[in-house]
């Protein structure tokens, strides 16, 4: 039997395409089939208790990681999902003192909790936010 396959529009999104292909459409349909795998976010397959979660490695041999919260905020699943943010600086110029006072607000303790509070994203880990940090100077 040939693989069907299939794409679906992320819940939530502006995309474009038919409707019906929504998200929570594939995870009704891989509900029901067992031999059936797809690729979610977490958030989007907690109604779905027939789903099994897998266990993913970065590299071969392991370690296998769970998606859980705890995997996804300290970032050891492999499928962790980041959000960049970029700024415009040519080389050697300092950054437009706004913009710095709002990445410093976004990667301190504060702006952090703000992200934790919000409950779609996880915050950064404490090291990695400090390491982005150095990076203003």
């Amino acid at each position: 039997m040939e693989p069907e396959l299939r794409e679906y529009i992320e819940t939530g999104t502006k995309q474009v395409g038919d409707e019906r292909l929504t998200v929570r459409q594939m995870l009704t349909e891989l509900s029901a089939d067992k031999f059936g795998i797809a690729w979610t976010g977490i958030w989007q397959a907690k109604d779905f208790p027939d789903i099994k979660p897998v266990a993913l490695a970065a590299e071969a041999g392991g370690p296998f990681v769970r998606p859980t919260r705890e995997s996804f905020a300290d970032r050891t699943y492999p499928l962790v999902r980041s959000v960049y943010l970029f700024i415009n600086r040519p080389p050697g110029r300092p950054v437009d003192p706004k913009v710095e006072e709002f990445i410093r607000y976004v990667l301190s303790r504060e702006g952090q909790a703000a992200v934790a509070r919000q409950g779609t994203y996880f915050p950064l880990p404490a090291a990695f936010a400090r390491e982005q940090l150095k990076k203003l100077d």
